[in-house]
């Protein structure tokens, strides 16, 4: 028994000892927005917002997602109102969004984005990417200029700065502020200047088009955001980080709220684990024996 506890103190020192390490790289970070020019708008834009009963929230994001500091012409706002009782198809197209109702007895936020893909894919105007959202967001007004920039620099997969919209409403959504200012700074961006993949946060995602009909969307688990991102690294797709673009999530008030979340999503982690965590640790040791004998 002490052996194994022993195993586990020291398999727990090694992952703590490479986070303290990645971190230092998330210091590196100055203020890049003032001298950073955006490159002219190029690529069109569907935006997808996934909203099951959202009528209370889906005006505003809307209204926002609308109101975007980039070409209208470039974008079309898209709201999946997946088996919906309420007025969100109504309130959105009021808004100005195209209201696609879907009816089915699969439901979740991944079944609902792979069948409006299935869905964008048959209609006679195309898009260079897709973005993606859920119905209580806030988005920067310049975050598609942000997605355009990253697109046109080869990006294929963008994941952006996501933090949350209401930290002050209790102790539970300060804690998700703290949370979300660690995964952005001392996770994802070291991990960005370091060019290794970043993780896909469940909102706020872009994807290039052409890569989504190669790949099909297939991310159906309850952390459809993890199981696309391992789907995309197993494919040597690595994800993209972008610090500036920033969107903000609203989070759960009291902590039962916020643990019926979190265990839900555990699952989740724990599914996509048992089907890619051995398949792409063995990619790597492949890939790193056939680098070794090349060098």
């Amino acid at each position: 028994m002490n052996g194994l506890v022993l195993v586990v103190q020291i398999g727990l020192f090694c992952v703590g000892l490479y986070q303290l390490i990645l971190s230092f790289w998330g210091f590196r970070i100055r203020d890049r927005k003032k001298e950073k020019k955006h490159r002219e708008p190029e690529k069109t834009f569907a935006v997808l917002v996934a909203a099951h009963n959202e009528e209370k929230v889906i005006g505003p994001l809307v209204d926002n997602l609308m109101s975007l500091d980039y070409p209208k012409e470039l974008y079309d706002v898209y709201v999946i109102c997946d088996n919906c009782t309420d007025r969100t198809a109504d309130i959105a197209r009021r808004h100005g969004a195209i209201a696609m109702v879907r009816r089915s007895e699969l439901r979740g936020k991944g079944h609902a984005i792979e069948w409006m893909l299935n869905e964008l894919w048959r209609m006679e105007k195309t898009y260079d990417a897709v973005a993606m959202f859920d119905a209580d967001n806030l988005v920067a007004p310049d975050y598609l200029l942000e997605m355009n920039d990253d697109l046109l620099s080869g990006a294929k997969v963008v994941q952006a700065y996501l933090d949350t919209k209401n930290p002050a409403d209790s102790w539970v959504t300060a804690a998700y502020g703290v949370t979300y200012w660690f995964c952005n700074r001392l996770w994802q961006m070291p991990r960005r200047a370091l060019g290794m993949a970043n993780f896909l946060g469940g909102t706020c995602m872009c994807f290039d088009a052409e890569l989504l009909k190669e790949m099909g969307w297939g991310a159906t688990s309850l952390v459809e955001d993890l199981e696309f991102t391992m789907r995309c690294v197993r494919r040597g797709v690595y994800p993209r980080f972008n610090y500036d673009a920033k969107v903000y999530d609203e989070k759960p008030l009291t902590f039962r709220a916020s643990a019926r979340q979190r265990l839900r999503w555990m699952q989740g982690h724990f599914e996509v684990a048992r089907r890619y965590f051995f398949p792409l640790l063995w990619a790597g040791i492949k890939e790193r024996s056939e680098e070794r004998r090349v060098g």
